[in-house]
């Protein structure tokens, strides 16, 4: 009796165990490459605009781009950071480029994918990418914009 509950038990801890493991995105396309980035808002002020968008070309695997956006919030302004390689075309580095007319998005020159890049999601919106970009962790500490990964 008593080994059927230490079987039991010993079975129950690891289904719970491995129910709480971690999973990396095994469609992650995007090779990893260190992000360290600081953006201080008080020197960068245009970050205090919506959708001001600046490109960290030596971060990241293809880059990094980091936008404003307060579409999560209104009275707070947020930062969004991706890497600039088309999960598309990777592990070729085709950087994506932010459309002109639309701040909003931005699009793989080559294989034409379309991402939503102001709303942390970094979703597909047209083309023949399903993958979103890949996107960084932004903490705030005040005025101070840490992106890393």
């Amino acid at each position: 009796m008593i080994r059927i509950f230490q079987y039991t038990f010993t079975l129950i801890t690891i289904v719970l165990l491995s129910a709480c493991a971690k999973e990396e995105n095994q469609n992650n396309t995007i090779p990893y490459a260190s992000v360290i980035i600081d953006i201080q808002t008080q020197i960068e002020n245009e970050f205090n605009n919506p959708f001001y968008s600046k490109s960290y070309p030596n971060a990241g695997y293809g880059g990094v781009i980091a936008i404003s956006s307060n579409l999560l919030d209104l009275s707070v302004m947020n930062i969004f950071a991706y890497d600039m390689c088309c999960p598309y075309e990777a592990p070729q580095k085709n950087k994506i480029q932010q459309i002109l007319d639309n701040r909003l998005h931005a699009q793989c020159p080559k294989c034409k994918t379309v991402y939503n890049i102001a709303n942390g999601t970094g979703k597909v919106i047209s083309g023949p990418g399903t993958q979103s970009l890949k996107s960084y962790r932004v903490m705030r500490e005040g005025y101070l914009f840490r992106v890393r990964n």
